[in-house]
């Protein structure tokens, strides 16, 4: 009946689960993490405040293109490295968590 066939589609997940190695307990792990509303805000606030960092930084340079070098402008070069080390952080962890299929179809 309908309670054995649920009962065996049970037991063959628990199997399959029991079976995943570490790479895909791993994956499984950062894939919940990653896809948390806190850590999908964060994201989306880093991608904010580059764009706001950007139009500051381009703002910067054209009023005042002498002052390239200035503290101000190294500070927001500084800035850029930062969120473009950030930038690839976030894509090697999408990229680990959905690998490979999901992550290269995925239009984002």
């Amino acid at each position: 009946g309908i309670i054995g066939e649920m009962k065996a589609i049970a037991k063959a997940a628990k199997k399959r689960a029991q079976a995943r190695n570490i790479f895909q307990r791993a994956q499984l792990r950062v894939r919940k993490i990653y896809a948390h509303n806190y850590t999908q805000a964060a994201s989306a606030w880093m991608i904010a405040l580059n764009f706001a960092c950007t139009i500051v930084e381009a703002q910067y340079i054209t009023s005042a293109p002498e002052q390239h070098d200035a503290p101000a402008a190294q500070t927001l070069d500084r800035l850029d490295l930062l969120f473009v080390a950030l930038s690839a952080l976030e894509l090697a962890v999408n990229a680990f968590a959905h690998w490979c299929r999901p992550f290269l179809r995925s239009p984002w």
